[in-house]
């Protein structure tokens, strides 16, 4: 996959990672039912209930999935998509790849690239997996704040436009989601070795509480991609990834880009926003 850094909402250089990766070589890793070694726990529930947020007393939409929660207009999820939901989506799908949007048309699996175990973010999944992941469970990619998808390439980085951002940088006041100074290890970032379980690294908390790996552990599609014309539109990618070289620190403002159907990189997951009830 090839991936487009943003710096300041520009394009401003193409790049070709090396990705780092247990199955790397290997496209046809299998799924693991009992997670990466031997570990394995039952998935976080979602009873719509917010953890945090302006309205404590609202509700976020969407019933399956990691949990959801509340900052202040709208919902994101507390955790990257696991292996476990995941399967819990193609179960239900039983094949069916129909109620895609147009520029998803020669989309005709959901199945990931890899899955390395239940409590472990799904992997190797492209933008079409990621919306239609999102849309099963009631809920969304996140967008703009004000509403819909496609945040401008200008706008990535402005807390009133674009959503995964806003909460992130807890409405634009924190450089990285634990605070405005980097914390070694704190979270799974540049050759931090492979990923962790969603979740599961306490020092990677924030923007808001109760949210987990916005900074490291895998790359997360966001509803922001340069046209609709089909597989070959670039799409933007959020939260750094513990393979991303080149030392990255896992700034909210970080981006990279990648093509709407490619799926040839494992450090690639799912987060989804949704709305208030």
């Amino acid at each position: 996959m090839r991936f487009v850094l943003v710096s300041a909402g520009a394009l401003v250089a193409t790049v070709a990672l090396l990705y780092c990766s247990p199955y790397e070589g290997n496209e046809s890793a299998p799924v693991s039912e009992g997670g990466v070694d031997g570990r394995d726990a039952a998935p976080p529930s979602n009873d719509g209930a917010p953890e945090s947020g302006a309205d404590a007393g609202a509700r976020c939409k969407g019933d399956k999935g990691p949990k959801a929660v509340n900052v202040g207009t709208y919902c994101i999820d507390a955790t990257e998509v696991t292996g476990a939901q995941y399967k819990e989506f193609l179960a239900a799908k039983a094949g069916d790849t129909s109620g895609q949007p147009p520029a998803c048309a020669g989309n005709t699996t959901f199945l990931p690239g890899a899955n390395p175990g239940d409590t472990y973010p799904v992997e190797a999944v492209d933008w079409c997996d990621a919306y239609a992941f999102c849309a099963w469970a009631g809920k969304r990619l996140c967008g703009k704040v004000a509403g819909g998808g496609n945040v401008p390439s200008t706008m990535l980085s402005n807390a009133f436009a674009d959503e995964w951002f806003r909460a992130c940088s807890h409405e634009g006041t924190r450089t990285y989601p634990y605070g405005s100074t980097y914390t070694e290890g704190a979270c799974v970032v540049a050759d931090a070795g492979p990923p962790r379980p969603a979740g599961s690294t306490a020092t990677c908390e924030g923007g808001y509480p109760g949210i987990f790996d916005m900074a490291g552990n895998l790359w997360e599609w966001e509803d922001s991609c340069d046209g609709d014309a089909g597989g070959a539109d670039i799409c933007t990618l959020r939260g750094c990834s513990y393979a991303a070289g080149g030392g990255a620190t896992g700034e909210c403002a970080q981006t990279f880009s990648g093509k709407r159907d490619g799926t040839d990189s494992y450090d690639v997951t799912i987060r989804c926003c949704s709305d208030l009830e």
